[in-house]
């Protein structure tokens, strides 16, 4: 099996996980924030996007909202969301720094991360970095 079978194979296990989890893949991760109420226009940042669902649904509510994950994740979600394609970027959290200046972000979501990578106390490190102050 290879590049586009074991994506698809790859997103089609993430969006059963998602359905099983929130109970729609189209919202994965919405009910854990729809309740925050955040002040519009507040800037999200998404690490590990996945799909891009959750992005676009802040996107729609007037957001500022942004998203990274693994580059053959992100370039599905571009193609999936061509209307936020902009906001989805590349980046591998395990190795790399997050993409994005420091104090950016009043609320930094990452549904699902931490239990992919080898160093979470790193990569807490990385999300304390864009957030704001006050995030």
């Amino acid at each position: 099996m290879g590049g586009d079978e074991e994506l698809d194979r790859w997103v089609k296990v993430q969006e059963e996980h998602a359905l099983h989890i929130y109970g729609t893949s189209t919202t994965v991760g919405w009910s854990l924030f729809s309740d925050l109420q955040l002040p519009v226009p507040s800037r999200v940042m998404d690490l590990g996007m996945n799909g891009g669902w959750v992005v676009k649904r802040w996107f729609e509510l007037g957001h500022d909202a942004y998203g990274c994950d693994l580059p053959v994740l992100a370039e599905k979600a571009r193609k999936d969301h061509p209307e936020i394609s902009g906001r989805l970027m590349d980046c591998n959290l395990e190795v790399e720094e997050i993409p994005i200046p420091s104090g950016k972000y009043d609320l930094v979501i990452a549904t699902g991360v931490m239990e992919h990578l080898v160093n979470w106390r790193l990569f807490m490190g990385k999300v304390s970095r864009v957030l704001n102050p006050w995030g």
